[in-house]
C-alpha cells in the first residue's frame, strides 16, 4: 500500500470516529484541499460522506492546509501530545474562507493518535515502525535543509562574493569610521590652514 493511501486511510479512520466532523465536511463534497506537508503535496477532494479521497494533483485546490517546512520539527511533538490547538498552531490555512473555517473548526475539535490509527491497518509493530520512520524523515529534512542553509551562505559569503559575512561587515564600518575621523580632522586642519594663510 502507497503512503499516501495509507495517510488518506488514516485521516478517514479519524474522521468516521467523528460523526459531527464528517457531518460538517460532507456540506463541501466536491471541492478539493490540497494538504501539504513540507514537500509533501496530497491533492484531496471531500466527498458526499464527510471523507477525503485523493484526486487529480492538476486541479487547483480550493484550499490549502500545509505545515510549513520549518515547523515540521515540531509536528512530532504535538501529535505526541494529542492536543489538537497544538497540531493546529503548526498549520497555516488559506483559500476559500467558508472551507478553511470548517476545516480550523473540526481540526481544533479532532482527537488525533496517528500510530493508533495507522496500527488498524498495519498491526501494532508497522504502525511504530512507520511513526519512528516518518520522525527520522522529518529529521532528516531539516538538517538537510540546514545544511543546504549553511553551504548557500557559506558560498554567497566567501566563495562568490556576493554577501559579506557580519565580521568583514563589522570591521569594514569600522575602517570606513576612522577614515570620516581623518578626512573631518583634515578639513579642519586644511580650514586652519586657509584661515592663516
Amino acid at each position: 500500500m502507497r503512503p499516501t493511501t495509507l495517510l488518506v486511510r488514516a485521516l478517514n479512520a479519524v474522521l468516521s470516529r467523528e460523526p459531527w466532523a464528517q457531518e460538517r465536511l460532507a456540506v463541501y463534497a466536491g471541492r478539493t484541499l490540497l494538504l501539504r506537508v513540507g514537500a509533501l503535496d496530497l491533492p484531496l477532494t471531500f466527498t458526499y460522506a464527510g471523507l477525503l479521497q485523493l484526486t487529480d494533483p492538476a486541479i487547483v485546490a480550493d484550499v490549502q492546509l500545509a505545515i510549513p517546512t520549518p515547523r515540521l520539527n515540531q509536528l512530532p511533538a504535538a501529535l505526541a501530545t494529542k492536543d489538537p490547538d497544538a497540531l493546529l498552531a503548526l498549520v497555516h490555512i488559506q483559500g476559500d474562507a467558508g472551507l478553511a473555517n470548517a476545516l480550523a473548526q473540526v481540526l481544533s475539535q479532532l482527537r488525533l493518535d496517528p500510530e493508533a490509527e495507522i496500527a488498524r491497518f498495519t498491526g501494532d509493530i508497522i504502525a511504530v515502525r512507520v511513526m519512528a520512520a516518518l520522525k527520522q524523515l522529518i529529521g532528516f529534512g531539516q538538517r538537510t535543509q540546514q545544511h543546504l542553509q549553511a553551504n548557500m551562505a557559506e558560498f554567497l559569503g566567501e566563495e562568490s562574493g556576493i554577501l559579506v559575512s557580519r565580521d568583514y561587515l563589522h570591521s569594514w564600518q569600522v575602517q570606513l569610521q576612522q577614515l570620516e575621523q581623518r578626512l573631518q580632522a583634515l578639513e579642519q586642519r586644511t580650514h586652519l590652514l586657509a584661515l592663516k594663510g
